[in-house]
């Protein structure tokens, strides 16, 4: 699969898309705690498996993908955008 990050370019001074060719991507927070989102190709057929800390399967996502940490989701709470992100869809566009 491939994962497109956007970096802040310091001496630029804006944001610029990196694309890695990636198997597994796990977001954690600055302890290191699995806190938004796995994705990760899966099986012989290279489908690819994703899931939220949200969805009530998370825990099982990240077992099956041999991930051996539980994660509690109680209240989760995301800052607003870096200066001189791109935003694909606000949460204000779900239909």
């Amino acid at each position: 699969m491939i994962v497109e990050l956007l970096v802040y370019d310091e001496v630029s001074k804006s944001v610029r898309p990196l694309r890695v060719q990636a198997t597994q991507v796990v977001v954690r927070n600055a302890t290191g705690t699995p806190i938004l989102a796995v994705a990760a190709d899966y099986g012989t057929s290279r489908s690819q498996i994703v899931a939220k800390a949200t969805d009530q399967d998370f825990n099982e996502s990240l077992s099956r993908l041999g991930l051996s940490e539980t994660v509690r989701v109680d209240y989760l709470q995301t800052p607003g955008p870096a200066p001189g992100a791109k935003l694909i869809r606000s949460p204000k566009d779900k239909k």
